[in-house]
């Protein structure tokens, strides 16, 4: 296995990308959507949005698609906007990307209208951890931290909430 660099962040290779996207679009209803918005709060180079947008190509899936990530690396950022503004061209502006520099771990929300959260979360110990991020953990995970958690545990935490919104809001829609 690779060594994690500082941030705890390794690269998803796109076998892995691959598998993941196509596990989270495997649901037929998602193809009746008029319009699909798949998140990604640590998004790196992008390779999991990049993945997603060419299952859906290969679907032909005929909607808008809405692709968000997130990553807290500058130059993540800038390879994710290049590479995905690059595959969102071939559909003739019907595919949106929002790439930000955000920090998921210690922004105070994430996005609560996504269709589909895909993520491959950073993992970093606590001890690699600096005081902000070990703040943030205990802070998000007060209830049910034990010991010393991992940065991965918040990105769990977080997707599990959003999964719950996630279900409530395709409920309410009737899907």
């Amino acid at each position: 296995t690779p060594a994690p660099n500082v941030d705890g962040a390794f690269f998803t290779p796109p076998s892995l990308a691959r598998s993941l996207a196509e596990e989270g679009l495997r649901f037929p209803s998602l193809a009746s959507f008029p319009r699909i918005r798949i998140f990604d709060p640590a998004c790196g180079s992008g390779e999991l949005l990049k993945e997603a947008l060419r299952i859906l190509e290969i679907r032909g899936y005929a909607g808008q698609i809405h692709l968000s990530g997130w990553d807290q690396s500058e130059a993540a950022v800038d390879i994710a906007r290049f590479s995905l503004g690059w595959e969102a061209s071939k559909w003739s502006g019907r595919a949106v990307v929002d790439i930000q520099c955000v920090d998921s771990v210690i922004t105070s929300k994430w996005p609560n209208d996504v269709d589909l959260l895909i993520m491959n979360p950073p993992f970093k110990s606590w001890q690699q951890m600096d005081n902000e991020e070990q703040e943030a953990v205990s802070a998000q995970l007060a209830d049910v931290q034990h010991n010393k958690p991992n940065l991965a545990s918040v990105f769990l935490r977080r997707a599990a909430d959003a999964v719950r919104a996630l279900s409530a809001n395709l409920s309410a829609r009737g899907l």
